[in-house]
Parts: C-alpha cells; structure tokens; sequence
C-alpha cells in the first residue's frame, strides 16, 4: 500500500477547476489548500454562472484576473481554456502555466466529423 500511496503522490496532480461565481469570493482559501497542485479556470462555465454573455465581458476578465493574482499569492500553477493559440500566448506572458485549446464537446464533435467523412469515402 506504500508503495502505490507514493506512486500516486508522484504522478497524480490535483487541480481545483474554478467555474462557479460562488468560488470568487473563496480563491485564497481554495488556493490555499495543503496538496494542491494548481488551479484551472473554467471560463465558459463561469462565464454562465456570472450571467455574462461572453469571456470577454468585463466581469469575467475581472474574474480571471481574481483568480489569476490568488494563483500568483499562493504560488499555485494557473490554467484556463484559451479560444486560440493567441489567446494563450497574452496569458502565458502573465505567467498562466498550462492550456486547453478545445473543449471536450469540441473534440467530440471534431471526431464525430471525422467519422462521417471517412464513412462517405469509403
């Protein structure tokens, strides 16, 4: 049991996703979380929480930059979803760690796309 306890202690990374409205007034103590190997920003989803109409509304620029300066305090690595490869880069100059370039109904919807197309060819 040992051995699979230190196993899973080098290998498995904890990450706390913030997507809710309700997170924002808890982020040091989310990010203060003795174990925590980073934080994620689920920026679609706190987007709807925060009744926004896009990520790029004030509020939720707002809210990632909350989220950001919190990862910063607690020297926790920073991720967030990013609409391009540009996007990404204006982040990672502010020091975000790690992205997700596409969503998971994204890839699913890609692959679904790639099926119906190499079914027509056959």
């Amino acid at each position: 049991m040992t051995e699979i306890i230190d196993e899973a202690n080098r290998t498995v990374a904890v990450i706390a996703q913030i997507e809710d409205a309700a997170a924002l007034e808890h982020l040091d103590a989310i990010a203060s979380v003795e174990g925590l190997d980073a934080l994620f920003i689920g920026r679609n989803d706190l987007t709807v929480s925060l009744g926004a109409r896009s990520p790029s509304d004030s509020q939720v620029v707002d809210a990632v930059r909350a989220i950001h300066s919190a990862a910063q305090r607690h020297k926790r690595p920073l991720g967030m979803f990013a609409s391009t490869v540009e996007e990404a880069g204006q982040w990672a100059a502010k020091g975000v760690s790690f992205f997700l370039l596409a969503s998971d109904q994204q890839c699913m919807l890609q692959g679904v796309r790639d099926l119906v197309a190499g079914m027509r060819g056959r």
